[in-house]
């Protein structure tokens, strides 16, 4: 099974694997257009991008995101900092006098 191609190993797995199989275009879909709208067997779903960004889950995850993103963005700064003082660095040296 390891030579078969990932959509189609999912989608061997029932209604769960098609949507493992289609996340990425769902996930464009939704964005793209602000509503999706999926059938699985019987069922219709409809989901709405806003209903998707409330998501306790969701936000989290954003909240999760941004301090890493932060976390990156102090760290690059603060090595910009080294780097400048490194080739801006002053000596002082007494001589006596």
């Amino acid at each position: 099974m390891s030579g078969t191609p990932l959509p189609l190993r999912y989608a061997a797995k029932g209604a769960a694997g098609r949507l493992r199989s289609r996340q990425r275009a769902n996930r464009e879909a939704l964005f793209a257009d602000g509503v999706l709208r999926l059938r699985l067997a019987d069922d219709e779903r409809t989901d709405t991008r806003e209903a998707f960004l409330a998501d306790p889950k969701v936000t989290a995850f954003g909240e999760r995101l941004q301090k890493a993103f932060h976390g990156a963005l102090a760290a690059v700064h603060h090595f910009q900092l080294c780097l400048w003082t490194l080739r801006h660095r002053r000596e002082v040296i007494a001589v006596g006098g």
